[in-house]
């Protein structure tokens, strides 16, 4: 769903001529096998950074607090790209450093564009809180997966975001 989707757009920019740098920032990067054949990509190792931020990434990284986890391992890492390049925050919620990752996100969704840096972040709920109430009026785009449990999140959304009505709304989800 929403990984393979991100994944795709993210080969085909890769398959350019003209590629952009991008850092993948996931508590599941070294496990998850959907981001295998990125991950271990030769060709691509120039233009693609994948960054764990998982308990056992922090663990492995023998810094004493999560605070020196982020400012020392992680944090370096997404504020010193170059113009054009992409971050994306996957799961970020789950991560070690999601207060950090949360801050970051709500900060970049404002001044990143300033900078020339584009940011994706990979919700599993519409209604987040904290994690997608800046996304709402900083975004090109929100891209909405209309299965499982969520769907009447997503009809309330659309209802009093948008200002779809209700029957409308659940029709554009049906299809």
């Amino acid at each position: 769903g929403k990984t393979m989707l991100v994944l795709r757009m993210l080969e085909d920019a890769l398959r350019r001529k003209r590629k952009r740098k991008f850092v993948y920032v996931s508590p599941e990067f070294s496990v998850d096998e959907s981001l295998k054949k990125i991950r271990n990509n030769r060709r691509w190792k120039n233009y693609f950074v994948g960054v764990d931020v998982s308990d056992s990434a922090y663990a492995e990284s023998e810094k004493s607090s999560p605070d020196e986890f982020w400012h020392d391992s992680i944090k370096p890492i997404l504020i010193n790209l170059e113009p054009g390049s992409c971050i994306i925050l996957d799961d970020a919620p789950d991560s070690v450093v999601h207060h950090h990752l949360q801050k970051f996100l709500i900060e970049y969704l404002r001044t990143g564009r300033h900078k020339k840096v584009g940011i994706i972040s990979i919700q599993h709920n519409v209604r987040g809180g904290r994690w997608t109430s800046q996304s709402f009026s900083s975004v090109t785009l929100i891209t909405l997966f209309p299965r499982g449990s969520g769907r009447g999140k997503m009809v309330e959304f659309l209802n009093e975001t948008v200002g779809l009505n209700r029957r409308k709304a659940r029709n554009i989800l049906d299809v």
